[in-house]
């Protein structure tokens, strides 16, 4: 924390705090603590899943992996209660794109060919900001927050992690 303060004041002069979080650095850094990890070397099954929207709530997908290549329906529409759910705004598209991206996720852990066995997802959204959202895992919207919670979830408890 006082570096942090330091290096966002206009001051150029070590403090008194300053200088002893420095030194606390230094012989951290000099004798660091070590903590042995045992990995798992078990395999990964790659998916690729690539999920796409329109403005008016249609909805697909297209999966990929070494056993099973497959798509939904361009004309797949969303259930009419997340379709209610949806906070009303001028321009949709990012929520649609998080929707789709559910879709895909929801479809692919109701495959059998994937019930078993730990996966390794790479999921493309259509929009930059559907996309910071998810990897922020946070948004301002409420609906939003909502969809990339179940992205998160889902990939956490059915992907045998």
């Amino acid at each position: 924390a006082p570096l942090f303060f330091h290096a966002n004041s206009a001051g150029s002069a070590l403090a008194g705090r300053i200088r002893k979080t420095l030194e606390w650095w230094q012989r951290y850094l000099e004798n660091p603590p070590k903590r042995v990890i045992q990995g798992t070397s078990t395999p990964r099954e790659r998916v690729i899943l690539y999920s796409d929207a329109t403005g008016d709530g249609r909805v697909a997908w297209v999966m990929a992996s070494a056993r099973l290549n497959c798509f939904s329906s361009s004309s797949a529409w969303v259930s009419e209660s997340i379709r209610n759910s949806v906070c009303f705004r001028k321009v949709q598209i990012g929520t649609w794109e998080l929707i789709a991206a559910v879709a895909a996720l929801h479809s692919l852990f109701r495959m059998p060919a994937f019930e078993a066995g730990p996966l390794e997802i790479h999921l493309f959204i259509d929009s930059k900001s559907a996309l910071h959202t998810l990897l922020r895992g946070t948004s301002r919207q409420p609906d939003w927050n909502f969809f990339v919670q179940e992205i998160w979830f889902i990939t956490a408890t059915q992907s045998h992690l």
